[in-house]
């Protein structure tokens, strides 16, 4: 794992790299003919190599796990543990725990998946964080709600407030639409702060 982490950590500060010199150049890039071409060239080279570092593998093998290749799961599920952060990686974990979820999995394999959703609550969320949920609404086991329910009642802050939203969603609760409705209303109403908490440690 340690190499696979390494390989994909790597990949992903190289697309990072290269995408940050688009960005650079394109505020230029309306200087000078040799600007111009400075930022085209900084485009051909990162989709050039995206393919190939995008996912473990490349592209074959993501198109591999789309089409339900069982010996691609532990590639799709090392993506998730090591969490890289590059351009259309949020995309990449969304399908990943979409097709997950009605994957054939090991019992080793669903409890990695646990752990990854853990993690989740110890992170500042991103766009994932609800496929995620998804998944173990469904999949999760009596165990990883055992932690859920024991970071809801001893966690303070973000950690423990995502779990509590978590145990709602399971019960079939709209919480993401309850937190997009507060947040919306507190960017267009002055003064107003979003209430996230959803009966959380108010009893």
């Amino acid at each position: 794992m340690k190499n696979v982490a390494a390989e994909l950590l790597e990949a992903s500060r190289t697309l990072v790299g290269l995408n940050r010199r688009i960005g650079e150049t394109f505020r230029t890039r309306d200087r000078s003919a040799a600007d111009r071409d400075t930022w085209s060239k900084a485009c051909s080279e990162f989709h050039a190599i995206y393919p190939a570092l995008f996912y473990p593998g490349g592209v074959s093998r993501w198109e591999a796990f789309l089409s339900r290749d069982s010996s691609e799961l532990d590639a799709a599920i090392a993506f998730l543990e090591v969490d890289p952060v590059h351009f259309r990686s949020g995309y990449t974990k969304e399908t990943i725990w979409a097709r997950l979820k009605a994957a054939d999995l090991t019992a080793k394999q669903e409890r990695r998946l646990e752990s990854v959703a853990v993690a989740y609550l110890h992170q500042r969320m991103r766009r994932e964080f609800w496929c995620m949920v998804r998944y173990v609404r469904h999949r999760g086991s009596a165990q990883f709600w055992e932690v859920v329910s024991k970071l809801a009642e001893e966690a303070s802050g973000g950690e423990g407030m995502k779990a509590w939203w978590l145990i709602l969603a399971r019960a079939n609760y709209p919480v993401r639409n309850w937190i997009n409705r507060e947040l919306l209303r507190g960017r267009y109403k002055e003064e107003y702060a979003p209430k996230l908490t959803f009966g959380w440690k108010e009893a």
